[in-house]
């Protein structure tokens, strides 16, 4: 066999993340029985579905840099995070309070959010799960019987009334500046 071809079937070298390596790197306090990959980005964060202490409680994790950061819920029982972007974001779907009802959600900068607060309730939809996240912010999310594609706005700041006061204060000044040697 050519040293090419033992090249193509040398089999890749990888770091295994595995329910004993996700244990030891967890908050004591929460046993994990089984762990299941959903997500990777280009620089190597992954999103994991855990089932906490030997019962059916799912919750999704982000695994970066050797450590394991637990995103929450939504109040429920139940958390999947499902597809992570090269910003860290997270999205996927958690059940509210109560266990009542599952909703999609973006976790970014630590912070959990319900897709479902940025959308008009009166058009009557709920975003049930996001699978997609891309570096620009755009999700893909889920009601029961449609997806849909969310994309961010661009905001513009609006500048503090000190900072229109300083500038119309160096027009004025301008103004008077120009006007100075014809007015004489």
């Amino acid at each position: 066999m050519s040293t090419l071809a033992k090249a193509m079937f040398t089999a890749p070298q990888f770091m295994l993340l595995s329910t004993a390596t996700a244990r030891s790197r967890i908050l004591h306090s929460l046993e994990i029985s089984s762990i299941y990959g959903e997500g990777i980005n280009e620089t190597g964060q992954v999103t994991v579905r855990s089932v906490l202490n030997y019962k059916l409680f799912e919750h999704g994790f982000l695994y970066g840099e050797g450590k394991m950061t637990h995103l929450g819920t939504l109040g429920g029982d139940f958390s999947s995070g499902n597809s992570i972007n090269d910003l860290g974001q997270v999205v996927g779907y958690s059940y509210t309070f109560s266990n009542e009802s599952q909703h999609a959600f973006l976790y970014s900068k630590g912070q959990m959010t319900d897709l479902n607060a940025f959308i008009n309730p009166a058009l009557g939809i709920t975003l049930r799960d996001a699978n997609g996240i891309n570096d620009n912010g755009q999700i893909v999310a889920n009601s029961g019987s449609r997806a849909y594609l969310l994309t961010p706005l661009a905001t513009t700041p609006i500048p503090e009334p000190s900072t229109l006061a300083l500038f119309g204060a160096s027009l004025l000044g301008l103004a008077g500046w120009r006007c100075r040697p014809r007015c004489e």
